[in-house]
This record gives C-alpha cells, structure tokens and sequence, in this order.
C-alpha cells in the first residue's frame, strides 16, 4: 500500500496467463461484432508479487454474436472464481462493457446496467454474469464537416437484458436483473 497525501493507493500486481479463441467478424452498418464467437480464459495470480492482495483468480468471458437480417443477437456469459485473499469481483455501473482486442488482466469490475458500481450485495469472490442484446442499426447518417471537424456517422439501438451476481465463496447467488433500451451514435470531433 503505497499512501500519497491523504489518498489511499493500492499495489495491484498481478501475473496471468489468458488463452483463448476469437471468431468474430464485423459486418456493414453494425454496431460492434455481427457474427461468430470468442471465448477467453484467464488464469491470474498475485502470490509471492507483493500485492494488495494474493489470491489466485480463474475467469471465463465467452460472447456469441448471431447475425439475424440486418440485426445482431448478442450473447455474453462471463464467470469468475476467487480465492478468499485475492481482490473481491464487483458487478455494476452504467458503461457498456467495451470489447477491448486485447485481454484485460486483474479486471474485477464487470457492468451490470441498471445497478451503482459499489453496492455491497453485489460483491464478492465468486461473479456470474450474463447478457443478452439485440442491436438494431436504425440510420447510417454518414455526414461530416471538415472546419470544424465534426461529424455524425450512424445511429443505432440496442435492446438488453442483463442478469448477474456476485457473492461470498460460500454463499448463494442473489440474481439481479435489467433490461433496457440505449440509443447509441457515433459522433466524431
């Protein structure tokens, strides 16, 4: 725990190893991934490294994105394992999960829309998530000035329905859900 003034920050050293298997492709007009699967298995550490915390930490994130007209099905299953003395997971928050190319280690934060990052009853060493979106690409707006340079490319929805979870190691799940609409566009500056 290094203390700077009077903020309190914490050592977050972490050694893993991630595998996994990525058929994705993305199609005209769609918002993200429109077709195939990816499966992601992470396997992290924070024994001997002089961390925060020292658990070990099992993880899989697999999405399935199905193609449907000009629309996308979406299916996201994410499940997390930890070790009493590694960091605890925590579900919640308004941000979209971004599919980052390159796999993030020591994440512990998993959104769960609909729920405030930092509730207590969604907190813990054991999280399960799951997600289900349909995105419906609604106008390819396409247009842009050079001074200033501003623009507006498409327009889209996404309909979700979110599930998920976390808890003590020895506990039982407490399934929180949410669904919604979000109304999403791709503005450029």
């Amino acid at each position: 725990r290094v203390d700077v003034g009077t903020t309190s920050v914490q050592d977050e050293r972490v050694l893993g190893l991630v595998a996994g298997l990525d058929t994705r492709r993305t199609q005209w007009l769609s918002e993200g991934p429109s077709q195939g699967l990816q499966v992601r298995l992470f396997a992290e550490t924070s024994h001997g490294l002089h961390a925060a915390y020292s658990g070990d930490v099992y993880r899989v994130d697999s999405r399935l994105h199905i193609p449907l007209w000009s629309t996308v099905l979406s299916v996201r299953w994410n499940e997390a394992w930890g070790e009493p003395d590694a960091e605890p997971f925590q579900l919640g928050g308004t941000d979209t999960d971004p599919g980052f190319v390159l796999p993030i280690l020591n994440q512990r934060d998993f959104p769960l829309r609909g729920y405030s990052s930092g509730e207590p009853t969604l907190r813990g060493h054991r999280a399960r998530l799951g997600v289900v979106e349909w995105r419906i690409p609604i106008k390819d707006v396409d247009r842009h000035a050079m001074v200033p340079p501003v623009g507006m490319n498409r327009v889209s929805v996404n309909l979700f329905y979110d599930v998920g979870d976390a808890w003590p190691r020895n506990g039982e799940p407490d399934w929180h859900q949410s669904y919604g609409i979000e109304l999403m566009s791709e503005v450029r500056v």
